[in-house]
Formats: C-alpha cells, structure tokens, sequence
C-alpha cells in the first residue's frame, strides 16, 4: 500500500486552532495599544487648552467668559475624540473659571482627564466629568 502525502485532518486543526489562539492574543495586545494611543492624544490635545485659555483671558480683560464658546477653544476641544462625542466631553466657564473633562478609552472608560483654569491637568472619576465642570480638584 502506498503511503499517502501530505496533512492529516487533525493536524490541519491542531494548525487552525493554534493561528487562531496567535492571532486573539495579538488583537487583544493591539487594541490595548490603541486605546493607550487614543487617551494619549485626548491628554495633549487637552493640555493645548490652558495656553489657549491664557491668551484668551489675557485678550478679554482677564476674563473667561464666553471661553467656550471661542473659535479656538471650540477648535481644540472638537479635535477631543471620545467614545461618545456628545456625552462624553464638556467645557464649562464663568468669568472667572474654566475646566473641560474628557473620558477616556478602555482600560481607564471609568475616567476621565480633566484640565481646569487652576493649572490641574489629572484623571478624575467619570462620573465628576459633567456640563457643569468648574474645576479638577
């Protein structure tokens, strides 16, 4: 009797099943990645806000009201790319406050960062990150 060539079924399987368990772990690992990228960017595009606030106050008689209503605060604050764009992000002022809360992705989606007139710059709860944000502390 001839030998026959080539794969068995089983260890086709073993073949498929052992790509697919490779290729699992690795989206996982990328996702993370991506998701630490994206909270990355939401913290500097956030940290941009108090230089923006501090020109602003300075041209509007050290004032900041109406700073989230300004061109270039509603600039940088859109460029803020959260899960849900419109529950998820707020910017808040009166004359004499400002603050802006952003959730961040998973792993940290019970977060948020926060930057505040006061010069904070942290992760707050995201259940503090509200419309009515006047400060991070």
């Amino acid at each position: 009797m001839e030998k026959a060539k080539g794969f068995t079924i089983i260890e086709l399987t073993v073949a498929v099943i052992i790509v697919a368990i490779l290729a699992v772990v690795l989206s996982v690992n990328v996702v993370q990645y991506i998701n630490k990228a994206k909270n990355a960017a939401i913290k500097g595009i956030m940290n941009q806000l108090s230089s923006t606030a501090l020109i602003y106050y300075q041209k509007h008689q050290y004032n900041y009201g109406g700073f989230c209503g300004d061109s270039e605060t509603k600039k940088i604050f859109d460029a803020i790319s959260v899960p849900d764009m419109k529950k998820d992000k707020y910017c808040h002022h009166d004359d004499n406050d400002w603050a802006v809360c952003a959730r961040l992705n998973f792993p940290n989606s019970s977060s948020a960062w926060c930057v505040d007139s006061e010069g904070i710059r942290k992760q707050i709860n995201k259940t503090d990150c509200v419309s009515n944000i006047v400060s991070c502390s």
